[in-house]
């Protein structure tokens, strides 16, 4: 969500993270009034099964960093590495750890005082602010293995960079998945931390055409796991099936990995298009202001539900819903545009 300016001169890169963005805000509003308001069974099984069905997104956001920041061809100093990336990162991570834990403080009848400081920055270090912001500690991960990531992609070839994909698919995709469902975890292992390794590759491989998606196939495999999820969802709360939540909620799920490649093949150009540079105005816009739309709309949602006595269950359910969906991410747009003409905070934003 942060490589913006160069984003711009690859029109699907920007709307796959348009798309990517309104995922997220649709996933978290349906889990969050789901987890705040009584609803019927059937309702929370369809609010749960929406969610997991919005799993890609994240793993397109790396997706696109990787397409991104892995080409050889893009000078990527430690300086702007640093000064650009890691820094806009950080900085986002401090200021809103300590406007969410003000917030919070807020909530629970309390004036934020400078004494509040140590322990909200505490939070901060530890992971214990807003559950969204995790992104921002996996995000810094990745920019300072950048380097070493780059290194990869500059002096592997074709068929070594294939291989070190079809690796990662075993290791961080399906042996976790079998280790879910069969609860016997297998000793061996690749010792790279994360999955989001192999999504940063991955994203690169497409953009680069290493591997190819016809879009023939991307759509049913999209398709197919949004499907799956919903499906997989119903059975799980209607059975009680622990092992099947663990593999809908995980980035290591191969159905996680089946949707998101599914829809970077889907709106990958042609060959023949693919030097085309100009995008639409509006997906350019949406592009800009995206990160600012991850990081505030959690805080319009918090708001809605605590401070708004109403109940979208028994006011049209799941389809309103959707609408509830749309409303924040455009009023987390709206903030969003409006901070970023305050000096400065286009840097941040």
């Amino acid at each position: 969500m942060t490589e913006i300016k160069k984003a711009r001169k690859v029109p699907y890169l920007s709307l796959i993270r348009v798309i990517s963005c309104l995922g997220i805000v649709i996933l978290h509003t349906y889990y969050i009034y789901v987890s705040y308001c009584p609803a019927e069974p059937s309702q929370q099984v369809i609010s749960y099964g929406i969610r997991n069905a919005m799993m890609w997104a994240v793993p397109c956001f790396v997706m696109v960093t990787g397409a991104l920041l892995l080409d050889p061809a893009r000078k990527l100093s430690l300086r702007k590495l640093f000064s650009r990336y890691i820094l806009r990162a950080a900085l986002a991570l401090v200021i809103f750890t300590l406007l969410f834990g003000a917030v919070d403080l807020w909530l629970a009848g309390k004036n934020p005082a400078l004494s509040d400081l140590w322990s909200l920055l505490l939070k901060m270090y530890t992971n214990g602010s807003w559950s969204h912001l995790w992104y921002l500690y996996m995000l810094i991960g990745l920019y300072l293995a950048m380097p070493a990531f780059r290194l990869i992609t500059a002096g592997a070839d074709r068929t070594t960079l294939r291989y070190l994909l079809l690796v990662g698919l075993i290791f961080m995709l399906i042996l976790p998945t079998l280790d879910t469902i069969t609860g016997v975890k297998t000793g061996f292992y690749i010792p790279v931390y994360t999955v989001y390794p192999f999504y940063l590759f991955l994203g690169y491989a497409l953009h680069q055409r290493l591997i190819r998606i016809p879009r023939w196939l991307a759509a049913p495999m999209l398709a197919a796991g949004v499907l799956s999820a919903l499906v997989l969802t119903q059975l799980q709360m209607t059975q009680g099936l622990d092992m099947i939540k663990k593999l809908l909620t995980n980035y290591s799920f191969v159905l996680t990995g089946l949707m998101a490649a599914g829809l970077f093949g889907l709106l990958l150009p042609g060959e023949k298009k693919a030097g085309v540079s100009k995008e639409p105005r509006w997906v350019q816009f949406l592009d800009e202001n995206s990160f600012g739309v991850y990081l505030i709309h959690y805080l319009v949602l918090k708001l809605a539900v605590t401070q708004i006595s109403w109940n979208p269950y028994q006011s049209g359910g799941n389809l309103v819903l959707l609408l509830v969906s749309l409303g924040v991410f455009l009023i987390s747009l709206g903030v969003t545009f409006l901070l970023r003409l305050i000096p400065g905070a286009k840097k941040l934003l």
